[in-house]
């Protein structure tokens, strides 16, 4: 077999690799995109406030959720790293100090929230809508009250991706995600000897879910048979040698998520100043587009638990070809899902909303967000590579010039000189992207990434 046929040969085996890490992800996205479609759908039906206060919610949760993110991406690099090495019996012993660090972190940062609820949330808010804050304020007590479960869940399921299981979190978002919606809809509008409870409502079945999944989740960690069942867990020790891998790993992706989610809130307290409207629209067209970003964020985590694993058997040559194939697969999928946005903007506008106001600013915001899109999936297929190699400072690094240096300054630049509005927010995007895909493709071009050790 000639050289052509053998390198054409590997490549097929890891695009099979890809796909067979992917695609449980990916339907696990559509799962949760699912969930929040239904519950901005239903908040639309409540009116025009209750969407922009849970929109305004989500948006503090994944700042506070970011935290965790990081937690279970450094799970997973360690884990996948371990594997790769096959050494199983310290797995075990790495998922423990995980869900030490995750019991202790979420009380020091949920038990703050609890009592400091409506100035965080009149921060990102202003005073544009009292109606907003109030519900806001409301379900916002509510979903902290889930955030330990959904934390451990989170670092368990980054345990099992790292042993190249992605069905089993998959398995127990389906579980968790149908007993969401179906809460949703007996709380939210009430039924049978349940009165109704408006957003309260989706705030109980939103934490009830959570606390659902991490049972769930704990419960297949027992009963396993796959990979993961070899890493016996035989002590509840803490073990600071493990920790400081982990936290290797994981203070930087925080750091790079806080700096992500903290320009994020920055810019939900510029969209705020526009008014309740361009609020809302903001909220639904960030929730459509996750529709378009499902089949990258599959690819992306097959990308980090692929490349770490290949790292940790030292085979650096297919983790250079796994890093690359995902980012052709990305580019490609995210490219026809944003053709998809563009043709079917209109009817899925109304389904969230029937605002004349939302509807039509929300159609134009999301024809130009598909300009965006093709940038968005290099973007983070690449920076998926990167951690799993862990590369997180530079990722760190482009976050905060991409959101903090060209994202933020472009969207006040024009929306205060050129009056665009919401729409500036999109055009500022585009700059961000760009300038993110230049370099994230600078650094994997490199390839001085394969020789990190972690």
């Amino acid at each position: 077999m000639s050289d052509t046929e053998l390198r054409r040969k590997e490549r097929w085996q890891v695009e099979k690799d890809i796909m067979k890490l992917a695609w449980p992800s990916i339907v696990e996205q559509i799962l949760v995109m699912l969930v929040g479609i239904v519950a901005m759908v239903l908040m639309g039906r409540i009116g025009t406030a209750a969407l922009a206060a849970v929109g305004l919610v989500n948006m503090v949760m994944n700042f506070i959720q970011a935290v965790f993110n990081a937690l279970s991406t450094g799970t997973t690099v360690v884990v996948a790293r371990q594997w790769g090495e096959k050494d199983y019996d310290t797995i075990g012993h790495t998922l423990v100090q995980s869900i030490i660090i995750s019991i202790v972190a979420s009380a020091i940062i949920v038990i703050p929230c609890l009592f400091l609820k409506e100035p965080i949330l009149r921060i990102f808010l202003g005073g544009n809508s009292a109606d907003a804050l109030a519900l806001a304020v409301e379900y916002f007590g509510i979903i902290l009250l889930g955030v330990p479960g959904f934390i451990i869940y989170l670092v368990v399921a980054g345990a099992f991706r790292g042993v190249g299981d992605t069905k089993t979190p998959m398995f127990v978002a389906a579980i968790s995600n149908v007993l969401n919606i179906g809460l949703s809809l007996v709380l939210i509008f009430g039924w049978g000897p349940v009165k109704p409870m408006g957003i309260a409502g989706a705030g109980w079945a939103n934490t009830i879910a959570r606390w659902a999944s991490m049972i769930l989740i704990l419960a297949m960690l027992k009963l396993s048979h796959g990979g993961i069942s070899k890493a016996r867990i035989r002590s509840f020790k803490v073990r600071l040698d493990l920790i400081r891998r982990i936290f290797k790993v994981g203070i930087p992706a925080s750091l790079e998520q806080l700096v992500m989610q903290g320009g994020f809130l920055m810019m939900q307290t510029v969209i705020a100043s526009m008014g309740t409207v361009a609020l809302a629209t903001y909220q639904v067209v960030t929730n459509i587009n996750s529709m378009a970003f499902m089949p990258v964020t599959g690819l992306a985590t097959a990308a980090t638990a692929m490349v770490s694993q290949t790292l940790g058997a030292q085979d650096l040559r297919r983790a250079d070809m796994a890093a690359w194939q995902n980012v052709y697969t990305g580019v490609a999928a995210v490219t026809f899902t944003g053709i998809l946005l563009v043709v079917f903007a209109n009817p899925l506008m109304h389904m969230y909303s029937s605002d004349p106001a939302v509807l039509q600013l929300g159609i134009s915001c999301i024809y130009i967000l598909a300009l965006v899109e093709p940038f968005m999936g290099v973007n983070n297929v690449i920076s998926a590579v990167l951690r799993g190699a862990g590369d997180i400072t530079y990722v760190l690094i482009t976050s905060f010039v991409g959101i903090w240096g060209f994202r933020l300054l472009t969207t006040l630049a024009l929306y205060h000189w050129f009056n665009l509005g919401l729409q500036s927010v999109y055009y500022a995007f585009l700059a961000d992207f760009g300038i993110r895909t230049l370099m994230y493709w600078i650094r994997l071009r490199k390839g001085k990434w394969k020789y990190i050790k972690v």
